[in-house]
């Protein structure tokens, strides 16, 4: 599988009359914002602000539509018929931060919040989750499984839903009581009342469930024994252990199930290879080779809801698709090829595929919905993500591909300054923007923070060094136990090769990133402070010792992420020492450029002290640092406000230190 999409080439869409009409009845219902015929540049606010429509869901038999509006501070979720657009019902959902929307059955829809809370017997922060049902004929609205006073009151993941029973309206929900075991409870979508479904222990770790809401496995890991198991619900009254194995990490990573073979789906990998296996219900053997691929990942798993496995998102720089039914994988192929060049993701689907919303974005492209007939071969303009960003505020978005040091092949994805020729496109100001993870990858998309600062005229570059996802396994594994060291390297390297192709401008340059590409703007100001004007780090990591000791104290020192990132950054070799040599706040004497710092105040992935801790050390080196705190933001920057704030102060920084 190449990086672009490799589909051949097939008949090209139109946007036809009927597409004209379903936008004009969209704007009728004021769903999506007019834009002005007048040009006028978009503002900070534009791309600093969340889309104005998101979340497009659509509903089991394909009649509804879904979606949440933000407009003047309003949010909105909107219920429209598929066909004519029309409202059917609009719920108005306050300041909570809303984390996904999506239909239950076609009546109902799930809703799920969180929110950052404290405990304040240990002193950190959770995140605290909830599930709402909408019940789109009467208008009610019930909050699922959180009044049932069996259920431990201080824990992640209460909005998760593992399946659901659609003849009794009901949702399949696990939770830790509080004798501390992981249960499986049937929750009413109506009411909102749990009662116990199905008894876990306190190693259980999943459930999986068919379509009719029947429990058919459970995945158990035992921290402190290394052992993971797997027990099936098909053989009786009781659950049969099938699958046992000594391991450090569960080994299996169970992605869907297939009803007729009475089979769980297994993703798997090798030293070179992902791959998809059966994991037979009966025997607990593995069998069947369903799907590999070697020079990309797998992306997503297309599922319905109740976790059949349907088809395949492939990553790359853009993405690809395989479905396991013939006709919806040649009509998709089809689809693709309207959009050559372009990254088509897909949001939603109907249960028998034959109406599919999409998102296109890349080059003059800024997150457009449309829904795809696949039955009729018809496609339908819906509207834009981000209302307010017309086409020609979209800079161009591209790749290039280049060595490391040592070898390796690598790509970075590159934003263009927005309305420069290809005369003008030498010797840019650039921003080095590593992305986070370090499990994540940069494609050929709209990325609201790359496009804002494009837009100010600075070449934006987005590495995807070794450790990244998107490119195939090989490329993930080569950089365990390699942070500060090789994987920064190629962030180097990646600038290099900028330079060397006379794009950018070496003495106006800077690094800023969020997360892990926080960490590794901190480590650019730490190990390379030569190559950069200055270093931006968002909620990044600065002191890997004490991560990880965060990590133990919140997830407990047995837990299968503390031995994750145990193989992640140390690859099991790395002593303390050596952690304390690839954190940038052990070395704030070699900091030369200007550093700004912005930390998410309920941050519950990176601890908000990390940023703190090297601020304070930097200010005693006498080194000029500046610490932004975004007040009531999360890791993920999910409110418009902070997003906007968080803009303004890189913006400012910019202009201060590496202007135009």
């Amino acid at each position: 599988m190449s990086e672009s999409n490799n589909r051949t080439q097939a008949r090209t869409f139109h946007e036809n009359g009927q597409t004209l009409v379903t936008i004009k009845t969209l704007l009728a219902f004021l769903l999506f914002v007019v834009i002005s015929s007048e040009v006028i540049a978009a503002s900070i606010e534009d791309y600093g602000n969340l889309p104005t429509n998101r979340s497009l869901e659509i509903s089991p038999n394909g009649e509804a539509i879904t979606w949440i509006q933000e407009l003047d501070e309003k949010v909105t979720l909107y219920v429209a018929n598929s066909d004519d657009l029309k409202v059917i019902k609009a719920l108005e959902l306050g300041d909570a931060l809303i984390r996904k929307v999506y239909f239950a059955t076609n009546t109902h829809i799930i809703i799920e919040i969180s929110k950052a809370r404290k405990l304040t017997y240990v002193g950190q922060k959770y995140e605290d989750s909830a599930a709402f049902s909408f019940n789109v004929k009467t208008g009610k609205t019930s909050i699922l499984l959180r009044e049932n006073r069996d259920i431990y009151f201080a824990q992640t993941g209460l909005a998760e839903i593992v399946g659901f029973n659609k003849e009794k309206e009901t949702a399949l929900m696990p939770a830790i009581d509080n004798s501390s075991k992981f249960n499986l409870y049937s929750v009413d979508l109506n009411t909102g009342k749990a009662k116990r479904f199905k008894p876990g222990k306190q190693e259980t770790i999943n459930w999986h469930t068919n379509s009719a809401g029947e429990v058919i496995a459970r995945e158990d890991f035992d921290g402190k024994k290394d052992r993971y198991r797997v027990y099936s619900y098909t053989q009786g009254k009781k659950p049969v252990l099938v699958y046992e194995n000594e391991t450090s990490l569960p080994n299996l990573d169970i992605v869907g199930i297939n009803e007729e073979k009475n089979t769980l789906i297994v993703y798997n990998r090798s030293s070179t290879h992902e791959y998809l296996t059966d994991l037979s219900l009966d025997t607990g053997e593995l069998e069947n080779n369903l799907f590999s691929i070697q020079d990309a990942n797998i992306k997503n798993y297309i599922k319905s809801n109740n976790d059949e496995l349907l088809g395949l998102s492939i990553s790359g720089l853009t993405p690809d698709y395989v479905f396991f039914d013939e006709k919806i994988d040649h009509s998709f192929e089809r689809l693709l090829s309207t959009f050559k060049d372009k990254s088509v993701n897909l949001l939603s689907y109907s249960d028998d595929f034959k109406k599919i919303v999409v998102i296109v974005s890349g080059s003059q492209s800024p997150e457009k919905v449309y829904l795809f007939d696949t039955e009729n071969v018809r496609l339908n303009s819906i509207g834009r993500q981000f209302s307010s960003i017309a086409e020609s505020d979209v800079a161009d978005v591209s790749s290039f591909t280049y060595q490391s040091r040592d070898g390796l092949a690598l790509n970075a994805v590159i934003t263009w300054p927005l309305q420069k020729t290809d005369s003008d496109q030498k010797n840019l100001p650039t921003l080095i923007f590593p992305h986070g993870g370090p499990a994540a990858y940069d494609s050929i998309q709209f990325d609201w923070w790359a496009q804002y600062f494009a837009s100010q005229g600075y070449l934006i570059i987005q590495p995807n060094f070794r450790g990244s996802t998107g490119f195939g396994v090989e490329l993930t594994q080569a950089g365990n136990g390699k942070w500060g060291k090789e994987m920064q390297n190629d962030v180097t390297d990646a600038l290099n090769h900028a330079i060397e192709l006379g794009i950018t401008d070496p003495d106006r340059v800077c690094i800023m990133g969020a997360s892990y590409g926080g960490y590794s703007a901190l480590a650019g100001g730490a190990f390379t402070p030569e190559k950069f004007r200055c270093v931006i780090s968002v909620n990044g990591v600065s002191d890997i010792p004490k991560m990880l000791s965060y990590d133990k104290d919140v997830y407990g020192r047995n837990s299968w992420v503390v031995n994750y990132w145990d193989k992640v950054i140390a690859n099991g070799t790395l002593k303390k020492n050596d952690l304390k040599d690839i954190s940038p706040i052990h070395h704030v004497d070699k900091f030369v450029s200007p550093t700004l710092l912005i930390v998410s105040k309920n941050d519950t992935v990176v601890s908000p002290k990390q940023s703190k801790a090297i601020a304070k050390k930097l200010k005693r080196a006498k080194k000029s640092v500046r610490i932004v705190t975004l007040k009531g933001e999360d890791h993920w920057l999910s409110k418009s406000e902070t997003r906007l704030s968080m803009l303004k102060a890189i913006d400012e920084f910019l202009k201060e230190h590496n202007p135009i």
